[in-house]
């Protein structure tokens, strides 16, 4: 009886091996060989909660635990659907957060290598909104702040002893320059349409997803959703030709400029 228990549990354990793929990642995060990678993930399906991705270094440090709907070879083939926790080498939390077709949703947390909470936020449809409080390392509140819509309309700051400080907001996004009404003006000048495609009457919105570094600059320029492949090429040209003439102004977190990840329609029609 023994022996069939131990057998039963060795083929379980097959079972549940195999059910788990090991996949390595470039420094574009693509499926790669593994001569060619930076890390790696581990890839598993768990009944009612989605896809389980695990990544890890190449040295085997826990980066991140992710659920999917969806995670195909290239890093635009995936869909976030759930609960998203990064870690720290020490193996804490540094950040948990929920998603929801991609975009943050609900209250996500932040952490320091302590342990300690740092920040506690919420996002709606992947901006911010509502409340936003930071806190320093002895757990002192520094922030409380107030967003609607990723804008920080009303806020409080304080030093590590509780005196008030005059305020700046901890997050500001980045401007172009002349602002959104130019930069609709500047997509709507440099979109070329291809005389091919609008012959064959093919139209529709391609959304890209790209990031403005620290100096303003647009990095890192890829397709996030389309509604028809084709159109791809022309979109990523014009955002490119715009990321040539123009730079924007940084985001900033806490005052210093920062890497903010950035999502922007293109539409094509007749």
């Amino acid at each position: 009886m023994k022996s069939a228990i131990l057998t039963l549990f060795a083929l379980l354990l097959v079972a549940n091996v195999e059910a788990q793929q090991k996949k390595f990642l470039s420094k574009e995060e693509d499926f790669c060989k593994a001569d060619k990678a930076r890390s790696y993930v581990l890839i598993e399906k768990e009944k009612g909660k989605g896809i389980k991705v695990e990544s890890y270094t190449l040295g085997g440090t826990l980066r991140n635990v992710s659920y999917f709907s969806k995670y195909g070879k290239d890093r635009a083939d995936r869909i976030r659907e759930g609960r998203s926790v990064t870690k720290y080498a020490n193996g804490k939390d540094s950040l948990v957060c929920f998603y929801v077709d991609n975009r943050r949703e609900g209250e996500a947390k932040s952490f320091y290598p302590s342990g300690q909470i740092k920040m506690d936020f919420h996002f709606g449809k992947n901006i911010l909104n509502d409340s936003l409080k930071v806190y320093y390392p002895n757990g002192n509140i520094r922030r409380k702040e107030v967003y609607k819509d990723n804008q920080c309309v009303s806020g409080k700051l304080w030093d590590k002893d509780g005196n008030e400080l005059e305020f700046f907001p901890h997050y500001s996004l980045p401007q172009f320059p002349g602002g959104l009404e130019n930069y609709q003006r500047v997509v709507k000048e440099l979109l070329k349409y291809p005389e091919g495609l609008r012959k064959q009457g093919v139209q529709g919105r391609v959304t890209l997803r790209f990031v403005i570094d620290k100096d303003g600059q647009m990095i890192d320029i890829m397709v996030a959703d389309t509604d028809d492949f084709k159109l791809n090429e022309p979109a990523i040209k014009t955002m490119k030709a715009i990321g040539a003439m123009y730079y924007w102004i940084p985001g900033k977190v806490e005052g210093k400029p920062v890497k903010t990840s950035f999502a922007s329609p293109i539409s094509f029609r007749l």
